[in-house]
């Protein structure tokens, strides 16, 4: 075992507490039409700079579960997240810890609900003061996530998904005129994104879609210097149907199950 796993094995160790007891949820796609029994439990990514000169990074991820087979805790390159779950199952907080400070909480996220859905996540940042932000978060009747604006910012993030709620196109809009200031599109291959199914759409609403996007780009951006040209992501798959490998221009990730 590596010193960086054993750093995250006393990590763990130190801030693992009792978990609530609760039901599990249901993944919300209509398109999860099988079971796998592996699940995703390390990830390592390289990153590029191509024309830069500069090295590879490489950074490596843990995911742990608890007795009822939910995301319980990911430690990161810099930080160490604890997963807190209400009664009914859903996400009430996330703890964060900074990884070469994991007795010293960095921040916490307060996850909030009216009629069974998220509508805020309040995070408090800890440190020689202390301050928070609130995103807040509108949904479709059939469960996928349909817009995020961050209070006191000036625009509203507005996604639209298919049929499997695979988000194919991200818009911001100013909220003065409604005017649209930058628009992405992805396309997705028909297997099942790793991050997807341990929950992690649970705890980041805006990041993972169901199926693994084959191509990102950002069309256009108003106040942004951007590279319009697509993102195209190649992958290797184990027997299973799981990826074991997504490769682009720009980084490569590496997954491990369990």
């Amino acid at each position: 075992m590596s010193r960086f796993s054993l750093l995250f094995a006393c990590v763990l160790l130190f801030l693992l507490a009792s978990c609530q007891k609760s039901a599990e949820w249901s993944l919300q796609s209509p398109c999860l039409d099988q079971s796998f029994d592996q699940r995703l439990s390390r990830t390592i990514t390289t990153i590029f700079s191509p024309g830069t000169g500069f090295s590879p990074i490489q950074k490596e991820t843990f995911y742990f579960f608890d007795a009822q087979n939910r995301l319980d805790s990911i430690a990161g390159y810099y930080t160490f997240s604890k997963i807190i779950y209400n009664p009914d199952g859903a996400v009430e907080k996330r703890l964060n810890y900074k990884t070469n400070s994991p007795q010293i909480l960095s921040s916490e996220s307060q996850y909030m609900y009216e009629n069974g859905k998220l509508a805020r996540i309040v995070t408090t940042y800890f440190g020689s003061i202390t301050w928070s932000t609130t995103y807040h978060y509108e949904w479709h009747n059939n469960g996928f996530l349909r817009s995020r604006w961050f209070e006191g910012g000036n625009d509203k993030t507005v996604f639209t998904r298919d049929g499997c709620g695979n988000v194919i196109k991200e818009q911001d809009f100013y909220h003065v005129n409604n005017e649209e200031h930058r628009l992405a599109i992805a396309e997705f291959d028909g297997t099942f994104s790793p991050y997807y199914l341990i929950g992690l759409h649970r705890i980041f609403p805006e990041d993972y879609s169901v199926y693994n996007p084959v191509m990102n780009q950002i069309v256009h951006w108003d106040c942004g210097d951007y590279d319009p040209s697509p993102i195209h992501h190649t992958y290797e798959y184990n027997a299973g149907g799981l990826p074991v490998k997504m490769a682009n221009a720009y980084r490569m990730v590496e997954f491990f199950y369990e």
